[in-house]
């Protein structure tokens, strides 16, 4: 038996609501750091979370994150939608 904690982490559906849970996984790495990603840490999550939960396994960078959710949002209220 090993001696690590093994994370989970499960994020449900948010919609707009995603930027808030960049900024969770923003939060985690800075606090984590590499543990976040270890082969033990199991993620879930449904509708926006498991496409969260797609991009910390594929270790996208939070800021570039937060990047392209501020364009999509100013596109958005440019076009008036």
């Amino acid at each position: 038996m090993s001696n690590k904690n093994n994370l989970s982490l499960f994020i449900a559906g948010a919609g707009w609501g995603t930027g808030y849970y960049v900024g969770v996984y923003k939060a985690l790495k800075e606090k984590i750091g590499s543990e976040l990603f270890s082969e033990s840490t199991k993620f879930g999550g449904y509708s926006a979370g498991s496409l969260l939960c797609l991009s910390i396994i594929l270790k996208i960078d939070p800021d570039f994150m937060i990047t392209c959710l501020e364009e999509i949002n100013s596109l958005s209220f440019s076009k008036k939608i």
